[in-house]
């Protein structure tokens, strides 16, 4: 893609399977906002 000016690599991402946890709590709330640290990784894997 370097080579390539007029494309940009792009990365889609749905939305998790099973959806947020809870949209208007932090994460050690239990909700889904918020920095997560390592539990990202969770998260990633849901939504690809």
């Amino acid at each position: 893609y370097r080579e390539l000016p007029d494309i940009k690599p792009v990365l889609r991402l749905n939305p998790p399977r099973k959806g947020y946890e809870g949209v208007k709590r932090s994460f050690m709330e239990g909700g889904a906002l918020g920095y997560r640290g390592k539990e990202i990784n969770k998260l990633i894997k849901r939504m690809i």
